[in-house]
């Protein structure tokens, strides 16, 4: 009978609604209830054979014990590491922890939504990674074309910055196409009216101070 209350308990607490059962029902058939929401094919096995002796059935019900007892341990590991590579994603890319319920036990379901949600920032984390260091090495050699220093701290922390600590934000990385917009503005836009013309081939241009075209950019930070 322990053994069957341990059984039920545990089976609660890995079934998908984790509803309570009523109290007045006796252990043998709140643990049926239990098996028919677990729906595990080897508890079923080691419950159901036709010539178990009470300790047999007891020891089966052990062994149900354990089974449980170790998918609630691995499900809980699981969703811990899970929390972790969650809350390092979102901190790079300034999104919202996701929302699972820690006080119980997952369900297969919580844990395979959490999976793919992880992985989407990982996909997310990827793609902004690669625009970033694209877009700073085009912004350090116009920058080097230019001859100018960064003086903003968002200037600096795109070309000084390690690129792995780089805050990877939706706003940071349109504050950055707008640095690099600007920094090509900066370098081109004196020369636009030589070039359209088809004849001449105009020498290097003198560019404008830098500072003077990153206003908007400064501003903000």
């Amino acid at each position: 009978a322990q053994a069957g209350r341990a059984l039920a308990s545990h089976g609660r607490s890995l079934s998908p609604d984790r509803a309570e059962p009523e109290p007045h029902l006796s252990p043998d058939l709140l643990m049926s209830r239990v098996l028919a929401k677990c729906g595990t094919e080897l508890i079923s096995g080691l419950l159901q054979t036709e010539e178990s002796t009470i300790l047999q059935m007891e020891k089966n019900l052990r062994t149900c014990v354990e089974v449980l007892q170790k998918q609630k341990r691995d499900r809980k590991q699981e969703l811990k590491a899970l929390q972790e590579q969650d809350r390092a994603l979102c901190d790079i890319l300034c999104t919202a922890l996701f929302s699972i319920d820690t006080s119980s036990v997952p369900s297969l379901d919580d844990l395979d939504r959490y999976r793919r949600h992880v992985a989407s920032l990982n996909t997310l984390k990827e793609q902004r990674r690669e625009e970033f260091v694209s877009n700073k090495r085009q912004i350090v050699l116009l920058m080097e074309e230019l001859d100018h220093t960064p003086d903003t701290s968002f200037e600096r922390d795109v070309v000084c910055e390690d690129e792995e600590a780089f805050c990877l934000s939706e706003d940071n990385i349109m504050a950055l196409q707008n640095l690099l917009q600007q920094v090509r503005s900066a370098l081109y836009w004196p020369c636009r009216e030589m070039f359209s013309s088809p004849t001449h081939t105009p020498p290097r241009c003198p560019s404008p101070p830098l500072a003077s075209l990153l206003t908007l950019i400064s501003r903000q930070y």
